[in-house]
């Protein structure tokens, strides 16, 4: 005979709050950028009321300096493509960052998206989808005051020693993010209600069969969605944390990735790993805050090849030396045939 046990009313409540009280504490680390918008026809006028899009996120501090992080193809694809294309006018911008335990104002924090250093990358087959805003110094003061905690390079240099024992993903899926239009101080806009959500993820070991490979590796998770959640759709730009219990029940965490792609069909999410952006981004971070560019986008200068990686070429399969030195097969090919370095056959000698 199966035994079922049961929880009663205030035991179930018990869990609810500490399931809440999770949440809370891990949105230290959750952003979210909020846009206002309207879509336009061809001839430039608006074809509905004003909408919001909520864009998951968080922040990394770099020698001091904050840039928030989502993923690329939110930047690129859903806001400055269809901006350029007359496709959509962007209303107000704004951060929320009062998501966390020790948030003092329960209000967003505008700024001026046209007017912001940022830089992305979506390419699938490089295996990185990423996009970085920098956080001038009032808006750092602003996050800071309101307690969001940035994820520092003490996070993401030791991961790889960490044996996890579990996997989640903080956002704002869709489906739990209510607008409804309105007339602000300075206009319309929408006001917003959006729901940080914790899924938690099955991580996989490798990539499933009939889904295409990256030169860099991706974190592949199977989402195990509960709570009436039936979508992960809204969730991209969100922090994957990962967490180890100790022998003494203490819990830590670790961000180890950022959500970027979606796979409904097989329930599948893929993660670019922080500590393989963080290594490709680290050398243009620097170059960025020594010459700072005067507004809008910015390209990152591409990484230079150090003597140590120019050895290399050659000594085995373009592929394999990419995922090593994350760069592109591309690149190491461009490089090899610049310096005259012959094909690596399989038996590793050139040829």
């Amino acid at each position: 005979m199966t035994e079922h046990a049961f929880l009663t009313d205030s035991e179930n409540r018990e869990l609810l709050e500490q399931a809440g009280r999770l949440v809370t504490y891990l949105s230290k680390h959750l952003v979210c950028l909020a846009v206002n918008y309207v879509a336009l026809d061809a001839d430039g006028r608006p074809v509905d009321q004003v909408q919001f899009l909520a864009c998951s996120g968080f922040v990394v501090v770099f020698h001091g300096s904050w840039f928030f992080v989502t993923a690329g193809h939110i930047l690129k694809e859903d806001l400055d493509e269809n901006v350029e294309a007359g496709r959509l006018r962007i209303i107000n911008t704004a951060f929320a960052d009062y998501f966390g335990p020790d948030a003092r104002a329960n209000m967003p924090t505008m700024f001026d998206y046209s007017e912001t250093e940022r830089f992305y990358v979506d390419d699938r087959a490089f295996g990185l989808d990423l996009g970085v805003m920098y956080l001038r110094p009032y808006l750092q003061r602003h996050l800071e005051a309101n307690g969001v905690m940035p994820v520092s390079e003490e996070n993401w240099l030791r991961q790889h020693q960490v044996a996890f024992d579990g996997f989640a993903v903080l956002g704002f899926p869709s489906q739990f993010v209510t607008s409804v239009p309105q007339k602000g101080d300075f206009g319309q806009e929408a006001l917003a209600l959006v729901q940080p959500t914790l899924v938690f993820l099955e991580k996989l070991a490798a990539m499933p069969e009939g889904v295409e490979e990256s030169d860099l590796p991706w974190f592949i998770g199977k989402a195990k969605l509960r709570g009436g959640l039936t979508s992960m759709k809204g969730m991209s730009g969100a922090p994957i944390l990962g967490w180890r219990v100790s022998p003494g029940q203490q819990l830590r965490y670790w961000i180890v990735a950022l959500q970027s792609r979606w796979l409904p069909e097989r329930r599948l999410v893929l993660g670019c790993p922080v500590p393989v952006f963080m290594g490709i981004l680290e050398d243009s971070f620097q170059r960025f805050l020594a010459h700072p560019p005067s507004g809008k986008r910015f390209r990152m200068p591409p990484r230079p090849w150090t003597n140590n990686e120019k050895a290399l070429l050659g000594k085995m399969p373009d592929r394999a030396l990419a995922r090593r030195l994350g760069r592109t097969a591309g690149a190491v090919r461009a490089m090899r045939g610049r310096l005259g370095i012959q094909t690596p056959r399989k038996d590793g000698r050139q040829g």
